[in-house]
């Protein structure tokens, strides 16, 4: 008899003894995502990336906050 809720299984391109993870960096000037599978003896091999300019600090000199574009267009990029 099998189980109703089987456990998902990794796509077939990726190792059994591999985990997948993912990572968003935000910074001032630019927003990166990245997919990868790390292997237990700590080799990385990305599976996706994406980077993206909303430039988040763009006039924060002046202004001393974030603009209402840039948060519009750091909010849709994510």
């Amino acid at each position: 008899m099998t189980s109703p809720n089987p456990k998902p299984q990794p796509p077939n391109h990726v190792e059994p003894s591999a985990r997948r993870i993912a990572a968003i960096d935000v910074g001032s000037n630019s927003i990166r995502q990245i997919i990868a599978d790390v292997r237990p003896d700590g080799t990385i091999d990305v599976v996706d990336e994406m980077k993206v300019h909303p430039r988040l600090g763009r006039g924060m000199e002046s202004t001393r906050a974030l603009s209402v574009e840039s948060m519009d267009l750091a909010v849709e990029a994510l």
